[in-house]
């Protein structure tokens, strides 16, 4: 019987081995398919901004107009000299944009210049960074932090 008590116990303990390991199995593919889901959807998430950069190129190759001339004044240098402001004249200072000024098209557009500057994966990298895996995931507070954030590594 003593025999007998200890296959049983050996039996026991490979069953139990053979249970970890299929469960051991099990958890790594399950993180395979979040890895292949992970990459679908950031495949997805790109597809997305590099149709809307082309859209945009689209756009933006109509001919640009030149600058116009600014005009001749009828006086002689001398005359503007002494009629000149001595203190230089400052132009008003722009408000500094707020996140709420931000679209989705805005965040967009930025990621897409990254994209068509052939550096996607950086572009992933922030959406990862908001734990997003396509722009559309990300809420609209974080549009101007996103755009921040490509202007930072531009």
């Amino acid at each position: 019987m003593d025999h007998t008590t200890q296959l049983l116990k050996d039996l026991e303990s490979a069953i139990t081995k053979t249970h970890e390991g299929i469960l051991d199995l099990l958890h790594a593919i399950g993180k395979i398919h979040a890895c292949e889901t992970e990459y679908v959807h950031t495949v997805d998430g790109l597809a997305e901004v590099e149709a809307t950069a082309q859209e945009e190129a689209a756009a933006t190759a109509t001919p640009e107009t030149p600058s116009a001339q600014p005009a001749a004044t009828s006086e002689d240098p001398a005359q503007q000299k002494d009629t000149e402001d001595p203190e230089p004249v400052e132009a008003p200072e722009e408000p500094a944009p707020t996140a709420a000024v931000y679209k989705l098209e805005d965040a967009r557009a930025e990621l897409a210049k990254l994209t068509r500057a052939g550096r996607a994966d950086e572009a992933r990298k922030i959406l990862a960074s908001f734990n997003a895996h396509k722009l559309s995931e990300v809420s609209e507070e974080h549009y101007g932090d996103i755009i921040q954030a490509v202007k930072d590594i531009a």
